[in-house]
């Protein structure tokens, strides 16, 4: 069974950048958003400096996200450490 990976807490780190804390394993990474915000579409707003920093740890630590008016924007706990771990989605998919 895969672990479920829960955020503890975030801060923004510059640019478009984020420092992560993980619950288990215990762990802080830096995860860089430029690619999906490149993407435009949903991700546009967060272009914005300060609607980045916006950013909230979502319900159990299971996602991030940020409030855009009436709307939310949001990324998978398990997304993003697959981010900062790319080794672990190769060993995942068999491919080592």
């Amino acid at each position: 069974m895969s672990l479920l990976y829960t955020i503890a807490s975030v801060k923004p780190a510059g640019g478009n950048r984020l420092n992560l804390t993980f619950k288990l394993p215990p762990q802080t990474v830096e995860v860089d958003l430029s690619a999906i915000l490149a993407q435009g579409g949903v991700f546009e707003p967060l272009r914005d400096p300060a609607r980045f920093a916006s950013v909230e740890i979502g319900p159990g630590g299971r996602t991030l996200l940020w409030r855009i008016g009436e709307d939310v924007v949001d990324l998978c706990a398990d997304a993003l450490w697959l981010m900062a771990h790319p080794e672990d989605l190769s060993a995942e998919a068999g491919y080592r």
